[in-house]
């Protein structure tokens, strides 16, 4: 097929698009899965069939990865893994099988002998209740494991938002003199089997840091999934499209599968993986690589913030593209329905189905499952933050039914009490709010906020630590950003102290009149503060974006958005993270 230009991408992935991915079904059903001039011998071999994780998932004889022979062992040469090509280069990976108890000592062995440095791992162990790769290296806690004759020992391990880099040592025996390799695992933690990710940004950065990584003089990269086809021809695709449209201005996507697949039997295995590599290219083109480098990030902020020769800032460029981003429509039926559209303080913003928390029915109370109130994904993925309206007078008690039922101890209120404003939902002394009793405690005033400390029990719970912080810095006219940044970044550094004097990995609730604006602003602040700590730079247009797929009206204006390069550059300039 022809080369489609960068330029036309968007509008080549909207045609196939159309008609419940008619055009990519075709296209899909067009690529080769057999070819006359490939072989699978060894795999088929009756010594070698119990290697294969699964009976239609070969490797090729012509472009299989040998082992060593053992003596007098038929068969001791093969695995299930296979050389495939990178753009320009040959044998950058090695694609293979997750391997199984039985097959773990001859996946190191290919390691120690292919001389390999990096391995890519994007399966879990488990999934959908199913064993989908052997557990092939020790944990921490673990000194060492032997594997035949090498022995891997855990060094480190850091957790990024999605995937985890752990540092191994191997050893083995050789000529009388114990010889000795380090190697990194990159291991992708939220990709199904058969599936695409959701969104292609994870993946996308993925690719970035595993070419951070890789020399070629650190030999191929190994890459494995369950079978070693679906997830990993899918990331081998993407790596070389990427690198093919940066050289050539143009991708040919369904040829470079059908040559993946010359090299690898079914790499790129289910159309919804087929449709992801177009949509990720795609994105690739539109809006490139947005991370900024921590100690770059002042420099960097700066010139965004800056028109250039076109009269364009290139900050607002950047905001207008995340406005004109167009997101499959996402449901609120719950939020919208006769019986619980009074619960909201406006028709505006209703949470998602799909992300909404859900209250514990209260017996003979029908329709009480319902608060306007979303569960915010946090820089590790996880349900860190729940973002919620203020109370109304009529859902005070839905408030701390989800407060204890979540087991809450941080509540963030960025509102102020008054008429039409947050009414006062805490008690003086001590209330009952249904079943769930409330007493006050103590507060403490601090510059920009109030720190109040509650205990909430529910029936014969024990009692809830809650620790109640309510900034004052806010503008009072609606949809205005605060003039500094300080107040909020204290406010956030203050969170996690608390959570960590809690000892809690419960979500944080932050509220404010819609559940929106100032919400999104402190969710915002917060992953990106992570995210500079964890990996030492920062994606704000990337972090924009993830926050408006969970809940409406979210960052929604340019001004929000440019506050949040303001405070995360004054965070590294206050705590010494980037050059001033």
């Amino acid at each position: 097929m022809c080369p489609i230009l960068r330029s036309e991408l968007t509008a080549a992935y909207v045609e196939r698009h159309r008609d419940s991915d008619y055009g990519f079904q075709q296209e899909f059903e067009l690529l080769p899965d057999r070819f006359i001039d490939r072989t699978t011998r060894a795999s088929d071999a009756r010594e070698n069939v119990y290697k294969n994780r699964y009976p239609d998932i070969k490797a090729y004889d012509q472009t299989r990865v040998k082992l060593s022979q053992v003596d007098g062992v038929l068969g001791s040469d093969y695995i299930n893994a296979n050389y495939v090509l990178g753009y320009k280069e040959r044998k950058k990976f090695i694609c293979a099988q997750g391997p199984m108890d039985t097959t773990v000592n001859d996946f190191w062995r290919l390691i120690w002998e292919q001389h390999l440095e990096l391995i890519l791992m994007l399966t879990n162990l488990e999934e959908y209740s199913k064993t989908k790769c052997a557990k092939y290296w020790p944990d921490k806690d673990e000194s060492s494991k032997t594997f035949g004759n090498i022995t891997v020992s855990h060094i480190q391990e850091t957790r990024y938002s999605d995937f985890i880099v752990r540092e191994l040592r191997l050893s083995k025996e050789s000529g009388g003199r114990e010889e000795e390799r380090i190697i990194s695992q990159y291991h992708y933690l939220v990709w199904k089997d058969f599936m695409a990710p959701e969104y292609p940004y994870g993946l996308i950065k993925f690719i970035k840091r595993m070419n951070e990584a890789y020399t070629s003089d650190k030999g191929s990269i190994l890459v494995h999934c369950s079978a070693g086809v679906g997830r990993t021809g899918t990331l081998v695709a993407l790596d070389c499209l990427i690198q093919q449209m940066a050289e050539e201005g143009h991708v040919t996507i369904f040829n470079t599968v059908c040559e993946l697949r010359h090299q690898r039997n079914f790499l790129v295995q289910s159309l919804k993986q087929y449709v992801f590599i177009y949509r990720a290219i795609m994105e690739v083109a539109q809006y490139g690589d947005t991370e900024i480098e921590g100690v770059d990030i002042k420099a960097t902020v700066e010139k965004l913030r800056q028109k250039d020769s076109n009269g364009v800032v290139k900050l607002q460029e950047e905001f207008d593209n995340i406005k004109d981003i167009v997101e499959d429509t996402k449901c609120c039926s719950v939020g919208s329905s006769e019986d619980n559209i009074e619960k909201n303080r406006s028709s505006s913003v209703i949470p998602y189905d799909r992300n909404r928390v859900i209250l514990t029915p209260l017996l003979g109370k029908e329709h009480s499952t319902y608060i306007n109130a979303s569960f915010i994904e946090g820089y590790d993925n996880s349900e860190s933050f729940i973002i919620t309206q203020d109370p109304v007078e009529a859902t005070i008690t839905d408030f701390w039914r989800m407060i204890s039922e979540q087991g809450v101890n941080v509540v963030v209120m960025l509102s102020e009490i008054g008429d039409n404003k947050c009414p006062r939902y805490w008690p003086e002394d001590e209330s009952f709010y249904d079943h769930i009793k409330v007493r006050y405690v103590q507060a403490e005033s601090c510059p920009y906020y109030t720190r109040r400390e509650l205990f909430v029990k529910n029936r014969d719970s024990e009692d809830l630590h809650v620790t109640h912080l309510q900034y004052h810095g806010w503008p009072t006219v609606d949809g205005e950003v605060p003039e500094v940044t300080r107040g909020l970044i204290e406010l956030v550094d203050h969170v996690q102290w608390t959570l960590n004097e809690h000892g809690s990995s419960a979500s944080v609730v932050v509220h404010c009149g819609l559940g929106a604006e100032r919400s999104s602003l402190f969710v915002g602040l917060s992953i990106l503060v992570q995210q500079l700590r964890v990996e030492h730079r920062v994606d704000i247009f990337t972090v924009t974006r993830k926050l408006r797929l969970q809940r409406h009206a979210l960052i929604n204006s340019y001004s929000q958005y440019e506050f949040l390069h303001r405070a995360i550059v004054n965070y590294a300039e206050l705590h010494g993270l980037c050059d001033i």
